[in-house]
C-alpha cells in the first residue's frame, strides 16, 4: 500500500467560529471567536445606519478561543438604544460581520 501527500494550504489570519450569544440580548452579550494564527483583532459596532457606536478590543489575541462581552453601551459609556446593530470582526486580512438584536426594558 502506498500512501499519498496532499498539499493544503495554510490558512493565516482567519477568523473561525465568529458567535454571538445571547442574541438578542438586553444588557450583556459574549462575543466569541478562533483564530488560526495569533494576529491584531479589533471589533466594530455599527448601529443601523452605519455609524460606529462603539470599538472594541484592538489587541492581538492568541490562536484559538478568544471572548470578549459587550455591555450594550457606546464608545461615551452609555447605553445603546434598543434596535439592530451590526457587529463587525476584523483581523489583518479578513473580516465577518453578523446582526445583534438589543431589547430595552
Amino acid at each position: 500500500m502506498s500512501s499519498v501527500n496532499i498539499a493544503v494550504p495554510e490558512i493565516k489570519n482567519q477568523i473561525i467560529d465568529f458567535r454571538i450569544t445571547p442574541n438578542p440580548l438586553t444588557t450583556l452579550t459574549t462575543l466569541s471567536f478562533q483564530l488560526s494564527s495569533p494576529n491584531n483583532t479589533s471589533i466594530e459596532i455599527r448601529n443601523i445606519e452605519g455609524r460606529l457606536i462603539k470599538k472594541l478590543a484592538p489587541n492581538n489575541f492568541n490562536i484559538g478561543l478568544n471572548e470578549i462581552v459587550w455591555n450594550a453601551t457606546n464608545n461615551a459609556g452609555s447605553k445603546v438604544d434598543a434596535g439592530i446593530y451590526f457587529i463587525t470582526i476584523l483581523s489583518d486580512n479578513f473580516s465577518e460581520t453578523k446582526k445583534v438584536v438589543v431589547l430595552r426594558n
